[in-house]
């Protein structure tokens, strides 16, 4: 009789704790919960309304550029490089071609060649790549490059540092401070999975030789694996949204989701960057493949990346998933306007960056 009185005695306190945090979670649900989530879903509904006119406007106004012709020919001047026989290829300007990279198995070979292809006279032209790589194989693997190329009369240079400070922007501040880099007048930059065409600097150059106010000129970017998938056509829409046209429209609504869940994700990556913590790989992007599906050679030289789930999940894009799950069925449960659409839509959208499921894999030959 004494076990089962205190079994039931201790069900009952059970109860009553159960039920006292019913009250108490009634008592300050309503004065004081649903009101800051009222806000922060106001807040997300007007910076989704705030995307879609940026986006509306953007296609405007690049249909109106294309409509009158306000190309860059035309704003500033704009004159061929010519040749001077008496001086050579002096009157070119020294060109410094930049290359940041940090562990670009899948690419190193596709940027360095593309950059040592670029049409320049070769005594007028640096290539410098910056290896911040942590992998001594794929560090070893792009000074190889870098010395074939060498090997072919390329004027390459090969720079590592001892530390990362400031990442890829102290990898490109620290490359400036080499003795050689005094002797060019211009700087190219061109990221790791970078593959310029072999006039960039014919057409990029003359603007800035014969505009001396200028300072900067910013090419266009194109996409190799745009239409990979749906999350590449994604990042493409974030990415030169300002540059092209309306080709992906109807896909605006997904872009929205999109770009909430990296809004997220951006904040972070702001945070981890001004205090220096955690990883800098922190970003959620396409895997870095080139056009390595299209091209058979890049292929063959690729392997399939390991899936590492702990690399690859995203705990904070994860919890703002379940949470907005759990608020979706909340809402479905016992609201009445059908806001449920919209947050088991988000929410999926956060668990496929979660998951890390945002690229592609090259698949194995």
């Amino acid at each position: 009789m004494d076990h089962i009185s205190s079994t039931t005695s201790f069900e009952g306190a059970g109860d009553d704790i159960t039920e006292q945090f019913s009250i108490i979670w009634g008592q300050i649900k309503a004065p004081l919960i649903v009101p800051w989530l009222k806000v922060a879903v106001f807040l997300c509904l007007i910076l989704s309304v705030m995307l879609f006119i940026e986006r509306v406007y953007m296609g405007i106004v690049i249909t109106l550029v294309k409509i009158f012709g306000r190309k860059p020919e035309k704003r500033y001047k704009w004159e061929l490089l010519k040749d001077d026989l008496e001086i050579g290829n002096s009157a070119y300007p020294m060109v410094l071609v930049q290359i940041p990279m940090y562990n670009e198995r899948e690419v190193y070979q596709l940027s360095i060649g593309a950059a040592c292809g670029l049409s320049w006279p070769s005594d007028r032209i640096i290539i410098q790549v910056l290896d911040d790589s942590t992998d001594p194989i794929i560090k070893n693997l792009v000074e190889m490059e870098c010395q074939r190329w060498a090997g072919k009369g390329i004027n390459i240079k090969y720079e590592i540092r001892d530390n990362r400070n400031g990442y890829k922007a102290g990898a490109l501040k620290q490359g400036l401070k080499h003795p050689y880099v005094k002797q060019c007048d211009y700087v190219a930059i061109f990221d790791a999975d970078f593959q310029p065409e072999p006039d960039f600097l014919w057409r990029t150059i003359p603007f800035l030789v014969h505009n001396p106010e200028l300072a900067l000129v910013q090419a266009r970017w194109k996409f190799v694996n745009a239409n990979e998938c749906l999350m590449t056509r994604m990042q493409e829409m974030s990415l030169d949204y300002h540059f092209t046209t309306c080709r992906s429209l109807h896909l605006l609504v997904f872009w929205i989701l999109y770009e909430n869940v990296m809004s997220l994700h951006r904040t972070k990556a702001t945070f981890i960057g001004l205090l220096e913590a955690g990883r800098v790989n922190e970003w959620v992007v396409t895997e870095k493949l080139g056009d390595a599906l299209k091209l058979k050679s890049a292929t063959k030289a690729s392997k399939k990346p390991r899936l590492r789930i702990g690399e690859r999940l995203h705990l904070l894009e994860l919890g703002a998933g379940a949470y907005l799950f759990f608020c979706g069925c909340y809402d479905m449960a016992f609201g009445k306007n059908h806001y449920f659409i919209y947050l088991f839509a988000q929410a999926m959208a956060f668990f496929i960056a979660g998951f890390g499921y945002i690229g592609t894999f090259v698949p194995q030959s």
